[in-house]
């Protein structure tokens, strides 16, 4: 990744305007390097905007990187706001296997705590599939949303 690009992404990160939104997405497209997509998409994450929520959603929906797509459900998470809970939430009941614990995961980074009902009934789930990553994920989704009821599982 060439250094200008990382700096103009580091810029562009530390002031989460429209604007910024709008240019970190112009790099995305430009670039060829998986490295600097992958930056982009950690830090549309800071950005409160519409624009990179869209963009994002549209990234987990259409992209065939699964690096992508779990960079862009961490980065709806890190947006924080109810339209990312509320996407998440249908993004965990809907996602591939292979994407479900990433986006566990994320629920606990956004404080989606009604998640937490569908978590704990899938950790159980998780366990008796031996689905290791899942279950990791869960856990530490749990752990973020300070779910007690969690502690009977972890014991066992």
């Amino acid at each position: 990744m060439a250094d200008s690009n990382l700096e103009r992404i580091r810029e562009y990160a530390s002031k989460p305007t429209s604007e910024s939104a709008r240019a970190l997405i112009r790099i995305y497209f430009e670039s060829e390097w998986r490295t600097t997509r992958l930056e982009v998409v950690r830090a549309l994450g800071r950005a409160v905007d519409s624009r990179a929520f869209l963009f994002l959603v549209d990234l987990i929906r259409k992209n065939e990187d699964l690096a992508e797509q779990e960079s862009a459900v961490h980065a709806v998470a890190r947006q924080g706001t109810r339209g990312a809970r509320l996407y998440l939430m249908s993004l965990y009941l809907s996602s591939k296997e292979e994407l479900k614990p990433a986006v566990a995961y994320a629920l606990g980074v956004a404080q989606a705590f009604d998640a937490a009902e569908l978590l704990l009934a899938d950790l159980s789930k998780a366990e008796a599939k031996q689905d290791p990553r899942l279950i990791k994920n869960i856990i530490l989704a749990l752990g973020e949303l300070k779910e007690g009821r969690a502690a009977p599982a972890l014991h066992r």
